[in-house]
């Protein structure tokens, strides 16, 4: 099982009207998670996985909008 970190630039919004000479920021994130697929346009991370296989709480980041990926080291625990 491979967990990893991404850091992304997510958008941001706002409502209403604003001066014209307001900027926007984007948002940057990170994402921790099980990786489900790898596809050339997008990762799909999950949260959680079941031993049947099922995958729950997912996020799909394109590519475009991720910095950095790092796959992180799970140390086995005791007991």
């Amino acid at each position: 099982m491979r967990i990893i970190m991404v850091e992304w630039t997510d958008a941001f919004s706002d409502g209403g009207w604003r001066d014209n000479n307001d900027d926007l920021p984007v948002s940057d994130c990170v994402t921790i998670g099980l990786i489900q697929f790898d596809r050339p346009d997008r990762i799909i991370i999950a949260q959680s996985k079941s031993n049947s296989g099922n995958y729950a709480d997912r996020i799909a980041i394109p590519k475009v909008c991720i910095k950095r990926v790092r796959t992180l080291k799970v140390s086995k625990g005791r007991g």
